[in-house]
């Protein structure tokens, strides 16, 4: 399993250099480490460069594309089934890498293909809402128009224990897992 790191960063190259360095240290290796800087000036760019690693895959926009653009630039360019992205002020726990390789590899063997990891639970309701209003469905949501049925279930809750002792507590939202899934933010 192969994974790619994505680090947008915007005119913060100390901070940028921190997560770049625990993603680095890392004791899993299979990963390509994307960094796209949405920056006007090069102090970034002069900053990644004392980094001679070949996974680091260096981006810049001559002109600031807005945060959306610039997530959506690091997805298009990744080339691995599965996404982590790392905000520049935000660093990788020791062991991080290993531990979502292995969880990623455990959840496929009960469940396939995941389409999208989350540190937080929802109801079932606010998954349908958010994708609603993520495409800009103008489909009218009916809930309870169908009587419920036995053994339906209507509040699926998991236990997040296990991810955020990975160091994950919410940093990445279910919302940039659908909106992969759906082509991008709005722009």
């Amino acid at each position: 399993m192969k994974l790619s790191i994505c680090i947008p960063t915007y005119n913060r190259p100390e901070l940028a250099l921190k997560a770049i360095e625990s993603v680095l240290c890392q004791n899993f290796s299979n990963f390509e480490l994307l960094i796209h800087d949405n920056s006007e000036n090069t102090f970034t760019e002069n900053k990644i460069k004392q980094f001679t690693d070949n996974r680091i895959k260096y981006f810049r926009h001559p002109n600031n594309i807005g945060i959306a653009g610039n997530w959506n630039s690091l997805l298009e360019k990744a080339s691995c089934t599965y996404v982590k992205f790392l905000n520049d002020d935000d660093q990788l726990l020791p062991g991080s890498l290993s531990r979502i390789a292995n969880f990623i590899t455990e959840i496929e063997k009960v469940y396939g293909e995941i389409g999208a990891i989350s540190c937080r639970a929802i109801s079932i309701r606010a998954f349908v809402e958010k994708i609603h209003q993520l495409t800009g469905s103008g489909t009218e949501l009916k809930f309870g128009a169908v009587p419920y049925r036995d053994g339906e279930v209507m509040y699926s809750n998991a236990d997040l224990g296990f991810l955020k002792s990975l160091g994950w507590d919410g940093k990445v939202s279910l919302e940039q897992g659908i909106v992969k899934t759906i082509g991008g933010y709005a722009e």
